[in-house]
């Protein structure tokens, strides 16, 4: 239904994209003195649309609504000269100054100036930074994926997406979710929000991440703001990741592009010197605009396609041939001999071959004496893998009535089927991917100075994994061999969001004013049946051979014992009012005031079935916890409706002469809540439970059989003992299960941000910017097991927890906080005799108790969050990153030196080098508690004894080296496990979080391209990239587990060196 949605949408009305730039500006005579009433023409120059407007009595005047482009403004007014300045550069959310001084003269008397681009920005108060179409195209752009360059933006640290030789999804344009790990004025990666053409691209399920990565060859700029952005703008409190299309123009142009990468141009890991198997991917662009109707109607469209093949070589252990022929001679009627005759490996083992022994009547008996055939072994293959994926989409911008209603749509489909293959390919099914997002827009001109603007968008991602062709084949689970990853019933995610918003916009004097709302509707529904058909499981390839499974696990209904699956269907509204002004007090003086009020609803289940933990009586939190019980809640939480969100920024302008500006701004954003954290109560009693029977657990009585698809249940039995019945508080009866809870006073996050800061051009074309930059997160989520507390363990080593009916009790709260101090140096040199450079460098410090929203996270204490405060993970302290581009100037034109011109012009060289001094990491002992015999000495980890693992030891008696790690160093090792004392059993170890440093971070990528002329319309360039070009080592960070044979060291490094070869032709 959402499909024919987006269709009629994009039926409905031609697209368009963003139209969040204005220029403005004051008209005044050549005594200075203001110039009322005269008639302001501001054109674009590759579509001829005209917008007018009059300046007011102080001369100012302002066109709003632009999308970004080249412009020509006309000034008339009677007894002056006409004057007409051109060329003028306009960015994506960029406010233009073109100030006009008129001279005494007749109308028709015209002065044609062509206008120099401001850099420095006189506007607005924010930082942000520009990705701009050339270095789109012409950029090392590993994947093709424009989120890339997010990483080399002012006020950003962190490294982007890792795209890897054997990638898959996320590294390209294809994935349906995409999250780069980026940060923004010290927010977590969750905090980014994503639009496109101004509609939101963001994913429900997990926050920072955008289910729609345009093309590069369907995207004229993007805009990243990354602290301080306008009332207009909110839902996340990071990153303003705004992603503006490409339009048509009024003369047809296109391109085309096909990029090839293999194993053969990539280079080895030191970790891994072996032969790298083979892999190709091809990747194909088309894209073409141009008019339908000259300066009213235009379109353009985009064709990406991706063909991979390949994958890295695996290892497995597996049956031999002898062993599967004894199983067919001996017991010809056994579900073993089914599963081995019709389900072989992809080769037989070729190491490790050996006999373990003979199968013995029992379960869980078998005799070591060898049977004198091989049992098993180890079988080296490569996987069948693919990755086949396209994009498209479509873009039409319409003038209704010129100068008057504007309307477009923008539509974009993405496809993405993967196959990742494995031991026993019959079992192989690709999965499929689907992502569609349409946007229409329909903008009324009211007057001069009146605009309304209507936005409506949505959203959808589709996952379905193919449904496998055995049903009948349940799922077998060998200790010591591989098993038979049986069936996985139809399952799937659904999600899809709405998103309106209308904007009226309205100079008055001097005041910018925008005032509005904004709608969002959110559908998520996902489905998990992965154990609604039975796992067993056995002891041994022996016990195997006999059909004597060991045990058995089902997700079942625990009233009734029959089957169940996991099944949630969210639903949520959030809506926000808000108005800004951008109040030009004076020719030199702009304030940015805006206030956004905020509510993001609390999400509820369709069907009525959300489980949550309903605290009981107690004097504290703990006592509540202890009493409470699982039950259907209406909704997890109250919604919160006292998120007021101020904005304050200026942009101060001394001289007057747009060289320096001084600007500053703090404000308020609050976030949300994604499903993910949440959607897990769907595994919440008393609807469903996972039972677990078999003979370790007392419960030895089940029945293993094949299932059969045509027949109820698929065909497998429902046993008795599979009704487990319930307790008090809806636990399982004679079992712990873990919940997934939400606090029912759960709070809205909201962070203030803060910056203050200078800009100066040094000179033509060059700016240098200094910032500092500071923000402040308060009620940040976490979600933390409550259910245990220290010395649990002591007495007998036997776990109790607070509540008896529950295992882990994972509850999402809003109790953390961080703060971030930092200062950004940045220069940029805009296109100057063939060079365009920018350059950025950071020092920050970052501190938090808790990185992410998603998953538990790793407290060693429950009850002692003050403990947690410390180094953020992300937390980087110094970085550099620059990027640029250089055009050669030798024999541009051919002239007289036409073999020169072909040999010798056209080159270009473009780079991007990021290098950071790497982010910290914990040391912790990820060891179960274990006592020794005396009862006194804990010989494991958990030292708390509070059963929850990851605990800190104490630090060091001496102190050591906490970071400047050599190379060497991390792959030898950086301390010995003894240099960590374990505390005292019961207690929590005093080793603060994140104290090392890891391995730093430098990688240069560098592209080089040559462009030949073919006619006067046509240009071919070809190009070669190269990733990670110098093969830097970047190891990953070490492991730091106290209870690893590799503790203290990397053993892993991030992607060695990549090259790329590809053709653009362009018309």
């Amino acid at each position: 239904m959402t499909r024919v949605y987006l269709l009629l949408l994009l039926a409905a009305s031609p697209a368009l994209a963003q139209f969040s730039s204005a220029i403005q500006g004051t008209v005044t005579d050549s005594s200075h003195a203001a110039v009322p009433e005269a008639k302001v023409v501001v054109k674009n120059e590759a579509t001829g649309i005209v917008r007018e407007t009059l300046t007011n009595l102080e001369g100012y005047y302002r066109v709003s609504s632009l999308g970004p482009g080249t412009y020509t403004v006309t000034v008339e007014k009677a007894g002056f000269n006409t004057k007409e300045e051109t060329s003028i550069p306009l960015a994506l959310s960029e406010v233009g100054k073109v100030d006009i001084a008129l001279t005494v003269g007749a109308v028709s008397e015209r002065v044609d100036v062509k206008e120099q681009a401001v850099l420095v920005e006189t506007e607005q108060g924010r930082v942000s930074g520009r990705i701009e179409g050339s270095q789109l195209r012409e950029l090392p752009l590993n994947g093709r994926n424009i989120l890339n360059l997010i990483a080399i933006q002012p006020g950003i640290v962190g490294r982007g997406l890792s795209a890897g030789l054997y990638s898959g999804g996320g590294s390209d344009s294809f994935s349906g979710e995409t999250q780069p790990a980026v940060y923004a004025s010290g927010q977590r990666f969750e905090g980014n929000n994503y639009t496109l053409d101004e509609t939101s691209a963001n994913g429900e399920a997990r926050n920072g991440v955008t289910n729609i990565v345009p093309n590069s060859e369907a995207v004229e700029e993007v805009r990243v703001v990354a602290n301080n952005f306008s009332a207009v703008d909110g839902r996340n409190p990071g990153a303003q990741v705004q992603m503006q299309t490409k339009a048509g123009t009024n003369q047809f142009h296109g391109v085309g592009a096909y990029y090839f990468l293999n194993n053969t141009l990539a280079a080895r890991q030191v970790f891994d010197p072996a032969a790298l198997p083979s892999i190709r991917k091809h990747l194909y662009d088309f894209a073409g605009g141009g008019p339908i109707i000259h300066n009213r109607t235009f379109f353009f469209a985009s064709f990406e396609g991706l063909n991979q093949g390949g994958a890295r070589t695996a290892n497995a252990t597996v049956e031999t041939p002898q062993f599967r022929d004894f199983v067919l001679q001996t017991r010809p009627t056994s579900i073993a001999a089914y599963l081995l005759k019709n389900f072989k490996p992809i080769g037989d083992p070729t190491a490790s071959i050996r006999d373990i022994g003979s199968p013995q009547p029992g379960v869980n008996k078998f005799s070591s004496t060898p049977d004198g055939i091989p049992d098993i072994g180890t079988v080296f293959y490569t996987p069948a893998a693919f990755r086949n994926a396209y994009q498209v989409s479509l873009r039409i911008d319409h003038e209704l009535r010129p100068g008057k209603d504007r309307i477009y749509g923008s539509y974009f489909r993405t496809t993405n089927r993967t196959l990742s293959g494995g031991v026993r390919p019959q079992f192989d099914a690709p999965q499929d991917e689907f992502t569609y997002f349409g946007n229409l827009n329909y903008t009324h001109t009211f007057s001069s100075n009146k605009i309304n603007e209507i936005r409506a968008g949505a959203i959808q991602l589709v996952g379905r994994p193919d449904l496998r062709k055995h049903l009948e084949v349940p799922g077998v689970n060998i200790t010591g061999s591989s098993g038979f990853s049986g069936a996985l019933y139809p399952s799937g995610w659904w999600q899809t969001s709405f998103d309106f918003k209308d904007v009226f916009s309205w100079v008055h004097n001097t005041h910018n004013l925008k005032m509005g709302g904004e709608l969002r509707r959110m559908r998520g529904s996902a489905q998990n049946t992965s154990n609604y058909i039975p796992t067993y499981g056995f002891a041994n390839v022996l016990d195997f051979a006999d059909d004597e499974a060991l045990s058995m696990n089902r997700l079942v209904n625990p009233a009734t014992g029959t089957p169940a699956t996991l099944f949630s269907q969210l639903r949520n509204t959030e809506w926000a009012l808000f108005i800004q002004d951008d109040w030009k007090v004076s020719h030199n003086l702009t304030l940015n005031l805006g206030l956004r009020y905020e509510v993001f609803g609390t999400y509820n289940d369709k069907e009525n079935t959300l489980r949550n933990l309903v605290l009981g009586p107690g004097n504290n939190e703990l006592q509540a916890i202890a009493s409470g019980k699982v039950d259907y809640v209406p909704q997890f939480a109250p919604t919160y409706y006292k998120n007021f969100n101020p904005r304050l920024g200026f942009a101060w302008d001394p001289t007057g002469r747009a060289k320096m500006t001084v600007r500053g701004g703090y404000g308020i954003v609050n976030d949300r809540m994604a499903t993910l954290p949440v959607e897990n109560y769907r595994g919440n009693p008393p609807l469903v439970a996972q039972a677990s029977l078999g003979l370790l657990l007392g419960t030895p009585s089940f029945t293993y059989s094949l299932g059969d698809p045509t027949k109820t249940y698929a065909g497998y039995p429902v046993d008795p003992a599979l009704q487990l019945g319930l307790d008090a508080n809806n636990g399982i009866k004679g079992a712990r299960v873990s919940l997934t809870t939400v606090d029912p006073t759960l709070r809205t996050p909201y962070i203030q941000n803060w910056f203050f800061g200078i800009q100066r051009e040094l000179f033509s074309g060059t700016v240098l910017e200094l910032n500092y930059i500071g923000s402040a997160g308060r009620h940040l989520f976490n979600s933390i097991n409550l259910n245990r507390y220290a010395g649990d363990l002591l007495a007998t080593g036997t776990f109790h927890g607070l509540n008896p009916s529950f295992a882990a009790i994972s509850m999402i709260q809003s109790t953390s906080n961080s703060i971030y101090n930092g200062m950004t140096i940045s220069l940029k040199h805009a296109f100057q005799r063939g060079l365009t450079l920018q350059g950025n460098y950071t020092y920050g410090k970052a501190i938090d108790d808790t990185d992410g929203e998603t998953g538990t996270t790793g407290w060693q204490d429950a009850w002692n969050q003050r403990a947690e405060r410390a180094l953020a993970g992300f937390d980087v302290r110094q970085r550099v990153n620059i990027a640029g581009l250089w055009e050669t100037p030798f024999f541009k034109d051919r002239g007289h030196f036409a073999l020169a011109h072909y040999v010798l012009g056209g080159w270009q060289l473009s780079g991007v080098t990021i290098l950071d001094s790497g982010t910290p990491v914990t040391v912790s002992n990820g060891a179960a508690f274990k006592l020794d015999p005396t009862g006194k000495i804990n010989l494991g980890g958990d030292y708390n004894g509070d059963n929850s693992g990851g605990d800190r030891p104490n630090a060091p008696l001496t102190q050591i080296q906490t970071s400047g790690f050599t190379r060497t160093q991390f792959q030898n090792g950086l301390f010995p496990v003894s240099t960590f004392p374990a505390p005292l059993p019961g207690t929590d170890g005093n080793l603060g979080r994140n104290i090392i440093r890891g391995p730093g971070f430098a990688q240069v990528d560098l592209a080089l391209s040559k462009t030949f002329r073919i006619g006067e319309r046509v240009n071919a360039t070809l190009r070669g990239d190269a990733y990670n070009a110098l093969n830097r080592v970047n190891l990953n960070n070490p492991t730091l587990d106290l209870n690893s044979n590799n503790f203290g060291k990397s053993t892993s490094q991030n992607t060695p060196r990549l090259m790329q070869v590809g053709l653009r032709v362009r018309f």
